[in-house]
């Protein structure tokens, strides 16, 4: 896996589409899994609760801002209840941009340059990395970062762009332990 203290189970939350391509690409462990369910199907969280000890960390990269606000805060919630000691890292979008003077951006970029589908659209950020801890007091803020606070080469004029704070969390990564 590529997260691994040799102890913690991790789980990559997904969609259908995206396990099937994951199954293909990416080779699971004895702590690794990638499970056939959709991130928002309960049944998952029932397995692994039953069949699983921790710690658990669960990874959600390009996934909550495609999900409805709602079954984003019910899902995290539920995994701060029923998976305490576990962290939860996910990727999200500045909130900003799913107000409909900036949603036309997002989507003409997920359109036009990436090919996704008609329809296509982001439903879910976050304004402030603490917001979730408002959702439940077993959410706890870690950590956060952002593909702009690397001196990578390819960025190029953008890495100057990533000092402003604004556009340096148009999308980012957020880590949160889950405790009881």
């Amino acid at each position: 896996a590529r997260l691994d203290d040799g102890r913690t189970h991790l789980y990559d939350l997904d969609l259908p589409e995206m396990i099937a391509l994951k199954h293909e690409l990416l080779a699971e462990t004895d702590r690794y899994h990638i499970l056939a369910y959709s991130v928002l199907d309960p049944a998952w969280r029932d397995r692994i609760a039953r069949e699983r000890p921790g710690p658990f960390l669960f990874l959600a990269e390009g996934l909550f801002m495609y999900l409805p606000p709602e079954g984003v805060r019910g899902l995290v919630t539920e995994l701060a209840t029923r998976f305490p000691g576990g962290e939860l890292i996910f990727e999200t979008v500045q909130a900003a941009w799913l107000r409909p003077r900036l949603r036309w951006i997002i989507e003409l970029k997920m359109g036009k340059e990436l090919g996704l589908g008609p329809g296509t659209r982001y439903q879910f950020g976050i304004t402030d990395p603490r917001e979730p801890e408002t959702w439940s007091p077993a959410i706890r803020f870690l950590e956060e970062w952002s593909y702009m606070d690397e001196d990578e080469p390819k960025l190029g004029f953008m890495r100057a762009l990533g000092r402003m704070q604004w556009l340096r969390k148009t999308q980012w990564t957020v880590r949160y332990a889950l405790e009881t």
